[in-house]
């Protein structure tokens, strides 16, 4: 396993836990080096999303 950060994690207030989409080795919130990601770190805003179709964004 080449994260560090063990299971199951408590995602704090005002935090999101990211996860990459090649997960087998993307850095994401698993690994310690990324961690939580604190929401006004956020700048960006779903405008399309591919999938899932039924989902409304």
């Amino acid at each position: 396993n080449r994260y560090d950060v063990d299971f199951p994690e408590e995602v704090p207030e005002g935090c999101v836990f990211v996860l990459g989409d090649n997960r087998p080795i993307s850095e994401d919130s698993r690994s310690s080096y990324v961690s939580m990601v604190d929401t006004r770190h956020i700048i960006g805003k779903v405008i399309y999303m591919l999938f899932p179709f039924k989902r409304p964004v």
